[in-house]
Parts: structure tokens; C-alpha cells; sequence
């Protein structure tokens, strides 16, 4: 019984592995697609996908990743990284300079912890989105947990110039005072 359990378990850990192997290959979960090589065939797969996009949308690409991006938020806020990465990969497939869909992508991988990336799609996105109060807090909230607080400040004071900024999370104010005074 006890080596029946164990073998149980060497599979289970054995099948972890691979799916863990094969999310590291699946380059729609990865911003921008890893940015890597596309086949021919991944190719036509693109150019096939944006033109039902351009005939559904008539053209108008920024319309088509601006609501790929809010579907990749949805996503996000029902719990689910993979799903809000492949809106977002799409988004950015369409329109390459959409900031919605960068700053999304920084934010799933700063919920996977690779924060040093999410700062370079958050500096991407700032292009175009900053000056919005929640995109400043949530780049604000990843230098932070980088110990980057003088720039975290900086961002902080960025969203506290926008319109609805009374309802900044006082509780990361509070845990960034803690770490450094506000400077003047």
C-alpha cells in the first residue's frame, strides 16, 4: 500500500513537471508572445485571426484590442492569469501600442513574480497609460515590492494628481511610509 502511494505520487509530481514544462512552451502565455520566431504556420494563424478581426471591426484595430484588453482584465479579476494573458497577447497582436493590454501583461507577471519584466511592460504602458490613478498604484505597488519606494513614491504622487484619487489604498500608503517617509 505504501509503495502503491508512492508511486502515486512520483506520477503525480511527474505530471506537475510536465504541464509545468509545457506552460513554459505555450508562447500564448507569455507577454508578447515570448516575442520569439513565429513558424509559417503560426504566421498564418495571425494573419488569419486579424482578418476576422479587421472584418468584424470594419478596420478599426483600435477598437478590437482596446475590448480584447477588457476581456484580458475580466479575466484577471475572475482569477484567471492564462486566460487574461492570451486577451492580452491578442490585444497586442492588433495594436502593438495598446497600454491597456501592456499593463495587464505586467501586472500577471507580477503576480507570477517575475517583477524585473513587469517593470519593463510597465514603463512600455506608461506611454499611453499614464495619468490613470489605478495604473500609476499598481506600478507604484510593484516598484515597492522591488524596495524601488523613492519611485514608488513618485507613482504614488502621479495618482494622487488624478481625478478619483480619494480612493487610493491607504494601506499601501501606509506600508510604503513605513519603508521610506514621503518625500517633500
Amino acid at each position: 500500500m505504501k509503495n502503491q502511494f508512492r508511486q502515486i505520487f512520483i506520477v503525480f509530481l511527474m505530471l506537475i513537471g510536465l504541464h509545468s514544462v509545457c506552460a513554459a512552451d505555450d508562447l500564448s502565455l507569455q507577454p508578447k508572445y515570448g516575442l520569439a520566431p513565429k513558424t509559417a504556420a503560426q504566421k498564418a494563424a495571425d494573419d488569419a485571426f486579424l482578418a476576422g478581426v479587421d472584418q468584424y471591426y470594419k478596420g478599426d484595430r483600435k477598437t478590437a484590442a482596446s475590448q480584447l484588453a477588457g476581456r484580458g482584465w475580466a479575466a484577471l479579476r475572475e482569477g484567471k492569469p492564462q486566460d487574461a494573458i492570451r486577451r492580452f497577447n491578442q490585444a497586442w497582436l492588433i495594436d502593438s501600442s495598446n497600454a491597456v493590454a501592456l499593463w495587464g501583461m505586467a501586472v500577471v507577471e507580477a503576480g507570477s513574480g517575475r517583477e524585473q519584466q513587469s517593470l519593463t511592460l510597465f514603463e512600455e504602458a506608461a506611454q499611453g497609460a499614464a495619468g490613470d490613478m489605478d495604473f500609476e498604484m499598481d506600478y507604484a505597488k510593484v516598484l515597492f515590492y522591488t524596495g524601488d519606494y523613492a519611485s514608488a513614491w513618485k507613482r504614488v504622487k502621479l495618482a494622487e494628481q488624478t481625478p478619483g484619487a480619494k480612493g487610493l489604498d491607504q494601506g499601501f500608503i501606509t506600508a510604503l511610509t513605513a519603508k521610506m517617509n514621503r518625500p517633500q
